[in-house]
Parts: structure tokens; sequence; C-alpha cells
């Protein structure tokens, strides 16, 4: 018997090992300071998309650094030969209690990421949707089986980054307890 896996949805993840206090105190800083941006979208966390590129701030330097090292490895590693590395862009989410996002991809970029700056285990999840569409003959899948998903979880651990194609849908659980989860989200061209 064989199983042939056409067409995998991929997903990178990798862990970040340093102090990330003072970029989380940076973050904080800039929320006082910085216009909410996202204005097209549906539910409304704070967010500086559009309104503050963190790659153009030298003070994210280091965590550029870090995104660009595994961007190249994760594009190398699914054969996409060129991503410019330099043209990237970068914003941070803050979600409070009973903020969410709702599903959406990044679909005029080729990669795009989650790293999870302040975050807990009883944070909201990330979930992804698979691409492949649900029929309406479709029986119960197992939801422990990974040929069948339909929704994969990512458990939001301080340090986390997540790589994947910007054609993959996500959204943002609601944030069901009092602390503020804050994200940064990246794209690549």
């Amino acid at each position: 018997m064989t199983i042939i896996n056409l067409f995998p949805t991929t997903i990178y993840e990798t862990y970040y090992k340093d102090d990330l206090t003072p970029y989380i105190n940076k973050c904080i800083e800039l929320k006082d300071k910085v216009e909410c941006g996202g204005n097209k979208w549906r539910e409304k966390p704070y967010n500086t998309l559009g309104t503050y590129d963190l790659f153009k701030d030298k003070f994210f330097k280091k965590i550029k650094d870090f995104f660009n090292e595994h961007v190249l490895i994760f594009t190398k590693t699914i054969g996409i030969k060129k991503v410019d590395i330099n043209n990237g862009r970068a914003w941070f989410n803050v979600y409070n209690k009973n903020d969410s996002q709702e599903y959406h991809n990044h679909n005029f970029e080729v990669i795009s990421g989650i790293f999870y700056l302040k975050s807990n285990k009883k944070d909201s999840n990330t979930m992804f949707r698979s691409p492949i569409d649900s029929l309406p003959s479709d029986p119960k899948f197992d939801e422990n089986n990974i040929y069948t998903w339909k929704i994969y979880k990512s458990n939001p651990i301080q340090g986390k980054l997540l790589l994947f194609r910007s054609n993959l849908v996500h959204c943002v659980e609601r944030q069901m307890v009092d602390s503020n989860r804050i994200t940064i989200a990246v794209n690549y061209r």
C-alpha cells in the first residue's frame, strides 16, 4: 500500500530562544503612540497593519533577522526559488479579552507568518482551515487524523514562529481570558 501526499499544506514551526521582554515592552509602548491599522478587518483587535512596520524599526533588527533566516530555510525546503527577504513587512497585534480575528489569507504575498511574542496556554489559538473544500456528501472525519483534518489549531506558545504559504486561510479564536496576547505578523513577496 502507498499513500501519496498530493499538494500538501505546509506549516513551518520554530522557536525563538532569547529574551522577548524588550520587544513586548516596545510593542506596549508603541500601542499608546501608534494609530490602530487593519481598517478593512471586520474584527478590530489593535494592530499596526499599515500604520507601523516593525521591520523598518532598527529596534526589531534581531527579530527581523530571525524571521529572515527561517523564511529562507522554509522557502528552500518547499521549493520556492526566490523570496525577497528585504521586501518583508511586519506588524503587531494585541488581543485583549473578547478580541478575535476572522478567517482571512494574505493572497497578494508569498510567505506569511505569525510569531507569538506574548502569550500563555490559556490565550486564544490560531486556526488554519484546510484548503480542500468540504463536500455535502462528506462523512464525519476523524479529527485526530492528519489526512482528514479540516481545521488545525496552533497553540499560542510564547516565542513560537509559524510560517506558511500566504494563501492558507487562518483566524484567531475569541480571546476568552483577561490577558493581552501579542503577536507579530509578517509577509514576504
